[in-house]
């Protein structure tokens, strides 16, 4: 019997097998499940953790505070991050972010109006706390 080998012709690398394109195809397949296994690796922590996921999308806008207690004349708390941002990029101002223990805060200081969202590791004392100063929703 004759062997003939099939080649593909192609413009600008002449022919090519096809018994070299399968391992091309091969070895392309291998690096991109590799990519999205390190992609996957490294993105599924930030999916857990709210704070992380934050950090990520916003880190521009936020200034790190220190854990000390702010006077809040007008206490605004905010239900979604998102909103938090509108109003931070609706007038210029950097969202302060300060973490504790048990719980991550985000601050924008516009004049008297403090607004705030609050994220809560554990349940419990710091969000009646929290409830105490920040009745108030957006």
């Amino acid at each position: 019997p004759v062997v003939v080998e099939r080649t593909l012709p192609l413009p600008m690398f002449g022919e090519i097998s096809y018994a070299m394109l399968r391992i091309i195809a091969i070895a392309v397949a291998a690096v991109a499940s590799g990519g999205l296994l390190l992609i996957a690796l490294f993105t599924l922590p930030l999916l857990r953790d709210e704070a992380a996921r934050i950090r990520a999308r916003y880190g521009k806008l936020l200034v790190t505070g220190s854990g000390g207690d702010f006077s809040v004349e007008h206490p605004i708390r905010v239900d979604d991050f998102d909103a938090l941002v509108r109003v931070a990029e609706s007038n210029e101002l950097p969202i302060v972010h300060v973490r504790r223990d048990t719980i991550e805060r985000y601050f924008v200081f516009e004049g008297t109006k403090t607004y705030s969202y609050t994220i809560f590791k554990r349940r419990g004392a710091a969000q009646a706390a929290d409830d105490a100063v920040f009745g108030q929703e957006l």
